[in-house]
């Protein structure tokens, strides 16, 4: 299993625009970089076919979410899915326990 991490600070950007609630022009070319790695990391692993992923709850608020998923999709051929809250949740409650299973430490 392949496992990396990537920083973007998504929600800290967002914080910055209240009244346009738009991520910044400069944030998205970050994620994009590190999606589009991510794509290339996968397809020198062997993995075929189309990578997915999820988006939280930075997407759901920022008013060019959507507009930025299209875009992630149409040049990257990555779909990423809006989950709702209860569903991000549930998905860092498994990744976490899934990394103290493996014995990573979290802080």
């Amino acid at each position: 299993v392949h496992s990396e991490s990537v920083g973007v600070a998504l929600a800290l950007d967002l914080q910055k625009r209240p009244a346009s609630n738009e991520l910044s022009s400069e944030i998205l070319a970050d994620s994009f970089s590190a999606l589009q790695k991510f794509c290339e990391d996968a397809r020198e692993l062997g993995v075929t076919g189309s990578p997915a992923g999820v988006a939280t709850a930075v997407f759901r608020r920022a008013s060019n979410g959507e507009a930025y998923i299209t875009r992630v999709a149409s040049e990257l051929r990555l779909r990423l899915s809006v989950v709702d809250q209860v569903l991000e949740a549930r998905l860092g409650y498994l990744t976490a326990k899934a990394a103290v299973s493996r014995g990573n430490q979290i802080i």
